[in-house]
């Protein structure tokens, strides 16, 4: 059974807070804000003290039938609260749209349905960044892909493997994870991939604040790691 913990970097000490997965934060105000988690294919969110680490709320349901694969559930919250999920039966293919959550409902957002991946939202929620898995026989499994959901096109970031794309707190650098390691690259693509990490089958999660560390995890480990070679300038 799986279950979202609260972790303080302070103390090192975790709180359990109610059976799920996936959790995802959104801030209402320096004090308090919003947890997100999954639990099945339901999205719940309940209200999240920042001090005590504690939920303040029951937990809501405000999503049902949610794309979960193998516990990767197909949503992202950005830092400004928009948030973008992908719906619907994975046994009846792997072909979906992306939509963004709204008080009124799921709207489309990425209307063309494609093999679209683990969506992330950019900071201020005007991007979305999610993989495309290549074709059988291709070099690599997958890319990364953006929309631009003002201009409204679709661009490739990465040419050479590209999973699990993760922005950085400021929206300019996106963290991907490769055959051989972790990478980040610039998100409007001005730049080549820089090497962060190397080793097999590491998946960056979150950044901390500063952008100057992401937490990863091992591939069929219940543990997280912190990588803390990134480039500062």
């Amino acid at each position: 059974m799986w279950a979202c913990c609260s972790l303080s970097t302070r103390t090192h000490t975790t709180k359990t807070l109610h059976a799920g997965y996936f959790p995802r934060f959104v801030a209402a105000s320096p004090t308090d804000g919003f947890l997100l988690f999954v639990d099945g294919t339901t999205v719940y969110a309940a209200r999240f003290d920042v001090k005590s680490l504690t939920l303040t709320s029951a937990p809501t349901p405000v999503l049902n039938d949610l794309v979960v694969d193998r516990l990767d559930a197909q949503l992202d919250v950005s830092a400004s609260g928009r948030a973008v999920a992908q719906t619907g039966d994975l046994s009846a293919g792997r072909d979906f749209v992306i939509n963004r959550m709204t008080p009124a409902g799921m709207m489309p957002l990425v209307t063309k349905p494609g093999v679209y991946r683990r969506p992330a939202v950019s900071p201020d929620g005007r991007r979305v960044a999610f993989q495309i898995d290549n074709p059988v026989g291709s070099d690599s499994l997958a890319d990364a892909w953006i929309y631009d959901t003002e201009a409204r096109s679709t661009s490739r970031l990465t040419f050479n493997n590209g999973e699990l794309p993760r922005w950085s707190p400021d929206g300019r650098h996106i963290a991907y994870r490769a055959n051989d390691g972790l990478y980040w690259i610039n998100s409007d693509g001005t730049s080549g991939s820089v090497k962060l990490t190397s080793g097999l089958n590491q998946f960056p999660m979150s950044f901390t604040p500063d952008a100057r560390c992401c937490f990863n995890r091992p591939w069929r480990r219940r543990t997280i790691s912190f990588s803390s070679a990134f480039p500062t300038e």
